[in-house]
């Protein structure tokens, strides 16, 4: 699962991005454009936290990520626009509610998604599990919750905005420090370490 965190101040990027890490992989941006320029390069988000911005343009991003993925859930952070828009949420800032909130909005894909969501949520955590024994860094374990989740390198690498040769990099140190030689048996042993079932899950 992954949640755009569009916030100007780099403080409120970084709280909401390390309070949400455990439950999702966050992309964080200063600018509506940096994320705009992330969904171009083909990343798929799951959920969108959006501060509205003085320019408005967070609010635009809001608009559009409604039109283009009607499904996905997104809340504006702070904000009470003079004109509601359908769909999107409005969490305000500063308040004592407001972690509540954001926690249980970043939840929401998850819980609508039902089955394919309890396998995400397995495959995460005995993804979280083996990383945390191989030892992995921040940066593998992205990589490695991705691959763990059936993505295969074209994807990871537009996800994550690197390059193929850091893919295989990465890719190569993950493989080492789980003592498997490519991506399949890595998947295999979070499979099997958490008897999660390969067969894909219809909802």
């Amino acid at each position: 699962m992954t949640i755009l965190v569009l916030d100007a101040d780099p403080l409120v990027r970084a709280s909401v991005a390390r309070a949400l890490r455990p439950i999702a992989e966050v992309v964080t941006a200063a600018t509506a454009a940096e994320l705009a320029t992330w969904l171009r390069r083909g990343g798929k988000p799951s959920a969108a936290l959006l501060e509205p911005g003085r320019c408005g343009d967070g609010v635009e991003l809001a608009r559009r990520l409604r039109a283009r993925h009607p499904d996905i859930p997104v809340a504006l952070l702070g904000a009470v626009t003079a004109e509601p828009i359908e769909g999107v949420d409005v969490i305000p800032k500063g308040e004592p509610a407001t972690w509540e909130a954001i926690f249980a909005f970043a939840r929401q894909p998850r819980v609508r998604r039902g089955a394919a969501a309890r396998r995400e949520a397995l495959v995460d955590s005995e993804a979280l599990r083996l990383a945390a024994t191989a030892k992995l860094s921040a940066r593998e374990l992205e990589v490695f919750r991705r691959i763990a989740q059936g993505e295969r390198a074209p994807e990871i690498t537009r996800g994550l905005s690197i390059g193929t040769a850091t893919f295989r990099t990465y890719a190569h140190h993950i493989y080492a420090k789980l003592g498997v030689d490519d991506a399949e048996h890595a998947r295999i042993k979070v499979w099997e370490a958490g008897n999660v079932s390969r067969r894909p899950v219809v909802t």
